[in-house]
């Protein structure tokens, strides 16, 4: 009977693991980043337009020219919620384990995520005030300030998380993530004058990422989950 017994110094933390994988982590975000670009188009609403019950199309097409600021504020918002998606995807790409810590900063910059709805319903509504030109820039710096610290920590290849990404694709992707954040700190303090134009900067930063991505590919080093996959076929 004894031989059944639960030994009185086993370690029941020892079963726990200390880091896990990470595909629950990439549904989760997936699900945030969909549920946020969903909620932008709620705040475009025909209830807005400035017209009569029965109106001409002219009318029609007068109201909705009227409402050009309400298009673009969810436009940009909805193409840089994409794009941040984007880097999320092909960063996530490599990442095999993740910890407590790396839950926690994308917790915190999926907070920043689910935010934006709303300060670009600031924009849209109060774009004549400094708060309502800046919030929005300043949400997307949050978001890419975090996600810079986050992938700083994970693409660290003493922490083993992404094992199959090489020196020189981690040392690029960790660089750009650098850039895209400076770059967002500018746009955030240049909307105080100019508004959503500010946001055209990000374009540097795109030229960046995609001219890296190509000098990356074919690689030696660099295949992510994807390509390991089917070359195991």
């Amino acid at each position: 009977m004894s031989g059944d017994a639960t030994p009185r110094d086993t370690n029941v933390h020892d079963a726990v693991p200390k880091t896990l994988s990470s595909r629950r982590l990439e549904a989760y975000s997936d699900g945030v980043f969909a549920i946020a670009a969903t909620l932008l188009v709620l705040d475009l609403s025909v209830d807005k337009l400035k017209v009569g019950s029965d109106p001409t199309s002219g009318e029609l097409w007068d109201a909705l020219g009227k409402d050009w600021a309400s298009f673009l504020s969810f436009a940009i918002s909805f193409i840089l919620l994409g794009l941040l998606w984007g880097i999320h995807v092909r960063q996530f790409e490599f990442v095999e384990r993740v910890d407590g810590m790396v839950l926690t900063l994308n917790t915190l910059r999926l907070l920043g995520v689910v935010l934006i709805p709303f300060t670009t319903s600031l924009t849209d509504r109060f774009n004549e005030t400094v708060p309502g030109r800046f919030l929005l820039p300043l949400n997307f710096f949050y978001v890419i300030a975090v996600g810079w610290v986050q992938w700083r920590y994970v693409s660290s290849a003493s922490r083993g998380m992404t094992p199959n990404m090489s020196d020189h694709y981690r040392r690029l992707s960790q660089r750009n993530a650098l850039i895209a954040m400076v770059i967002s700190a500018g746009v955030a303090i240049a909307s105080i004058w100019v508004g959503s134009i500010a946001f055209l900067l990000f374009i540097v930063s795109n030229v960046f990422d995609a001219r890296d991505r190509r000098r990356a590919r074919g690689e030696p080093g660099r295949r992510s989950r994807r390509e390991r996959r089917e070359a195991e076929r």
